[in-house]
Order: structure tokens, then C-alpha cells, then sequence
């Protein structure tokens, strides 16, 4: 009895997450707000260019001092923002789950990653070893007169047909004044993505009415959306 955690005895969870899943798919309670849809992408976008090197752990801490770097930022803009991952222990300490792994369920719900069925590993692992093949057939394919065996295979780093993210809003400066606020762009963007997406469910409902949860007070008053 002394055991800390939660205990699911009667697999009552399942049905839980099942409901939750079905009527707003891709969120969580311990999401806190929308701009993490486009921040975190953003950061796994950068993380694989080029900037880290190949090796995965290296990246992988390069992304968890980004996101810190982004909460500062954040903070910075607006000290009384809401929803700002890490608030309480901002500058100095960080927080044990991260970012990337409260939204990225979300994110390939709602198609800003084209999925494949990719874990946030597998993903740094794939596009960083296709951008290094890339690079080596960059400096392939000769069409000289060097031996057969010296040249590279023509479809060698071909990765054509590999499309990560779906971020047509995308901007090198994001950085610069950076705010938990979403722009008319973004909002938009996300709006139009989340729909398409979650057909059917309370969630597409919800956005497409522009219906404001806040205004209710309880679980009961909202019985009507329904």
C-alpha cells in the first residue's frame, strides 16, 4: 500500500483514454497550449539540418536545450503568460517530460508530421542518417570517367519522396519575439488542420462551431454539445 502511483485495477483507464481519444483525439490534460503544436515542430525540424552532427544524443539534448530556450523566451515576453511549460523552475531548472513528448501524439494526429508510424527517435535516426546520404550523393553520380565500381549508385540518398513535416508557415526567425499567442496565421493553419483530421469527433465540433469552452462552468453545462 505503500507504493506511490496510480493503480488501474479494473483496466478502467482504457476505457477512459478510449472516450478521450475518440471525442478530442491528439490532446491531453497535460497539455497546456496550442502554439506547442507549431514550437516543437519547429525545434525537430532544426534539430536534424545539419547544425548537431549525426550523433543522436547530441541531438536529442540539442532539442531539450531549445525547448528550455523557447520557454525563456516566452517567459521573457510576458512573465504572466499562461501555459508556459517549466514556469516554476525557468531559467535555471527544466522539466522531466518535455515538450516534444507531451505533443507529439497530437502533432502526428493532426498531419503537422506525415507519421510513417515514426517515434520522435526514430525519426531523429531516419532524417539525419537520409540527410547524410543525401550529402554523400551530392558528391556522387559522377558522369566523368572514373572507373564503374568508383561510381555511386544513381538513386543513392534519394529521398524524394520523404516529406516530414507539413509546416507551410514555417519562418527561419521564429525565435525573434517570441509569444504563447497564436498569430492569425497560426491559428488559422492549426484550425484548418485539426479539423481535417479529427472528422467526426467533438473536437472538430468544437472548432468549427467556434464554440468557446470557457464560457461553461461544468461538465454538466455542456451536456448540449452533445
Amino acid at each position: 500500500m505503500s507504493e506511490q502511483g496510480a493503480v488501474d485495477e479494473l483496466g478502467i483507464g482504457i476505457i477512459r483514454d478510449a472516450f478521450a481519444n475518440y471525442f478530442f483525439p491528439g490532446t491531453s490534460t497535460i497539455q497546456t497550449r496550442a502554439k506547442y503544436f507549431l514550437i516543437v515542430p519547429y525545434v525537430l525540424r532544426e534539430a536534424v539540418d545539419g547544425r548537431y552532427g549525426k550523433d543522436v544524443n547530441r541531438i536529442f539534448r540539442a532539442i531539450d536545450s531549445a525547448e528550455k530556450d523557447c520557454g525563456i523566451r516566452l517567459l521573457n515576453a510576458d512573465l504572466k503568460a499562461e501555459g508556459v511549460i517549466g514556469t516554476r523552475v525557468l531559467p535555471k531548472g527544466w522539466v522531466a517530460r518535455k515538450p516534444f513528448d507531451i505533443y507529439w501524439n497530437g502533432i502526428r494526429t493532426y498531419g503537422i508530421f506525415c507519421d510513417y508510424g515514426l517515434s520522435i527517435s526514430e525519426y531523429v535516426s531516419l532524417a539525419t542518417k537520409l540527410r547524410e546520404e543525401k550529402k554523400v550523393s551530392r558528391f556522387g553520380n559522377r558522369n566523368d570517367d572514373a572507373e564503374e565500381n568508383e561510381k555511386d549508385d544513381s538513386s543513392a540518398g534519394d529521398i524524394g519522396n520523404i516529406r516530414f513535416w507539413n509546416l507551410p508557415i514555417y519562418h527561419d526567425d521564429w525565435r525573434d519575439n517570441l509569444t504563447i499567442e497564436l498569430t492569425q496565421e497560426e491559428a488559422f493553419y492549426l484550425d484548418k488542420e485539426i479539423q481535417k483530421s479529427t472528422k467526426g469527433s467533438l473536437l472538430e465540433y468544437v472548432l468549427k462551431n467556434h464554440i468557446n469552452l470557457n464560457e461553461y462552468d461544468d461538465l454538466q453545462s455542456t451536456y448540449a454539445l452533445v
